[in-house]
């Protein structure tokens, strides 16, 4: 999350924020479904909720970017419509487009997914997934801590799947390989 803090201080700058909302925080997949967004700016508690999930971070980045010119409008005494065409999302959508070219000029990096412990191919998750098996030693994949027992449920469950649904099943989140692991072992 180091290039996420480095991203606030430059909105803070480009913005010229005087103050952050009281907070920030990020979400997975299911606020999302929940809540049918990817992110939200709530005036009245002047928190930022931005779903990180399974996004490319860009994405994710400028959601963020999105939401904190939503809280400069709020601090400026603009009335907030979230309504799709309103003149706030309208200006927090084209300052978020604008914000996010000049710092992708500042941070090339932001291109590069697994910067951000994603794993951009199936394959290196299979590798990770393989190394946590053989090592036991618990890692970080795709958002998710594996343990070396879970790692070999996931190999053992891959195996036993036909190649299509092998590569269906890798291509799935950490999270929800497990679910479905754990459903196919105790039918």
């Amino acid at each position: 999350m180091k290039l996420a803090k480095e991203f606030v201080k430059f909105i803070v700058k480009e913005l010229e924020l005087k103050s952050l909302p009281k907070s920030i925080k990020f979400e997975g997949d299911d606020y999302s479904a929940q809540h049918l967004t990817f992110g939200t700016y709530n005036p009245s508690t002047d928190e930022i909720v931005v779903v990180k999930g399974q996004r490319h971070p860009i994405d994710v980045l400028r959601t963020l970017a999105h939401e904190l010119v939503h809280h400069k409008q709020h601090k400026n005494g603009q009335e907030l419509n979230g309504e799709d065409g309103s003149i706030t999302e309208n200006e927090a959508n084209a300052m978020a487009g604008e914000l996010m070219r000049k710092f992708k000029t500042v941070h090339p990096e932001i291109f590069n997914v697994g910067s951000w412990g994603f794993h951009t191919n199936m394959e290196e998750k299979i590798q990770s997934i393989l190394q946590v098996a053989k090592t036991g030693k618990a890692q970080k994949i795709d958002e998710h801590y594996v343990d070396g027992f879970t790692a070999k449920l996931l190999i053992t469950v891959a195996h036993n799947l036909s190649a299509n649904n092998r590569k269906k099943f890798y291509n799935e989140s950490i999270g929800d390989m497990v679910t479905l692991a754990y459903k196919l072992v105790t039918q």
